[in-house]
């Protein structure tokens, strides 16, 4: 997405270019024809005025896109993390309860009571 910043603001320029062609009285022309001498170049400056900021606002826009995707990312990939890290534990356990090192008792309810503990905590932003 940085590089469609780059592109907007490059565009930016480019109009800005075209801007500056219409400035100083470089259309005019014979000042019997249409609206006078300048004809609608102050109309053309206007629209390019709007366009050039326009563009780069809009790209400014899409390198903070960009930015915030990244972000997004590394925070779903670290939520990935941690559930990979607890589904292990929850899997160690199990492994545990089969071999009888923990007992011969079911792990059913506490992976019920964890999970929804923790559904619970999420679902109303408790901590801890």
């Amino acid at each position: 997405m940085h590089s469609v910043g780059e592109q907007l603001g490059s565009a930016s320029e480019k109009v800005s270019s075209c801007k500056a062609f219409c400035q100083n009285g470089t259309l005019r022309r014979y000042e019997q024809i249409g609206i006078g001498a300048e004809g609608p170049e102050q109309e053309f400056r206007t629209l390019f005025e709007l366009m050039e900021g326009l563009l780069r606002e809009l790209a400014d826009e899409a390198d903070a896109g960009a930015d915030n995707l990244v972000a997004a990312m590394r925070c779903l990939a670290e939520a990935d993390a941690n559930a990979q890290e607890r589904l292990t534990q929850l899997a160690h356990k199990f492994a545990e309860a089969d071999t009888g090192s923990v007992g011969s008792h079911d792990l059913w309810p506490y992976v019920v009571e964890h999970q929804m503990t923790h559904y619970i905590k999420n679902l109303f932003g408790a901590t801890g």
